[in-house]
């Protein structure tokens, strides 16, 4: 997935609508975290990640987000 600093920031804001209208949805999260990621977005992964593991502790996108830390 090639990611410029305009695809990233339109991605994130969409990623985040998503978030807010479905904020248990695990789907795709791990798209967002690496978009956030891209974007240096520090505390908005922090919290993607916490609602990750609150949504389900045991899903593969919680795990894996959580262990990239």
């Amino acid at each position: 997935m090639g990611l410029n600093a305009a695809s990233s920031r339109v991605a994130a804001k969409y990623f985040s609508r998503v978030q807010k209208l479905a904020p248990t949805r695990l789907e795709d999260m791990e798209i967002y975290s690496t978009v956030l990621w891209h974007l240096k977005s520090d505390v908005e992964l922090a919290y993607l990640a916490h609602q990750m593991l609150e949504a389900d502790r045991l899903s593969p996108q919680a795990v894996a987000r959580v262990s990239l830390g």
